[in-house]
């Protein structure tokens, strides 16, 4: 007789093994019921940067905003091809490295305060002469919020301190130096 746990456990990685089989089949187009002109590829993984991945939603998201612009810019159909290879194939480049670089970031336990934010956002305005209201006229120009902003300055303030750090572990003041 087995014990009362270890069946539990076997009944909970079947339920969740028909789970997995039935979301598969969902997520193919349920093969077997609808043909293969109607599968819809619903996302793949792009890129894979250590024990992370990159997905095709998360590269078009990011490509989106730039794409409109560039079809908007009225090159021809050949070049608009060409220059919407190029940039996506950089993006992407530009998500590996941003990766890379929140990795390390969490391996360094680096972080840094609403406050530090805050000022980082006054500082932008001061230097564009731009009031508040003006702030968030051209965030949602671009179609992003304050928060959203708040959250990209965030990142670019995590990315400058891990630069420091690096920096500031290469650098060596030796005794000859000092004199």
């Amino acid at each position: 007789m087995k014990p009362k746990a270890f069946s539990c456990h076997i009944n909970r990685m079947l339920l969740q093994w028909f789970y997995f089989v039935g979301a598969v089949m969902i997520a193919a187009g349920l093969p077997g019921i609808a043909s293969a002109q109607n599968t819809i590829l619903v996302d793949r993984i792009v890129a894979v940067v250590n024990d992370e991945i990159i997905t095709l939603y998360d590269l078009d998201k990011e490509f989106e905003p730039y794409a409109r612009n560039i079809k908007s810019l009225g090159y021809s159909e050949e070049k608009q091809m060409k220059l919407l290879f190029q940039f996506r194939s950089d993006l992407l480049s530009k998500l590996i490295d941003s990766m890379l670089a929140d990795q390390e970031i969490k391996k360094n336990k680096l972080d840094v305060t609403d406050a530090e934010i805050d000022s980082a956002i006054e500082r932008i305005k001061t230097s564009r002469s731009m009031t508040d209201e003006a702030l968030r006229a051209a965030l949602a120009q671009e179609g992003l919020t304050m928060e959203e902003y708040r959250e990209e300055v965030k990142a670019q303030l995590l990315r400058s301190e891990l630069v420091n750090l690096e920096v500031k572990s290469k650098i060596v003041v030796t005794q000859q130096n000092i004199e």
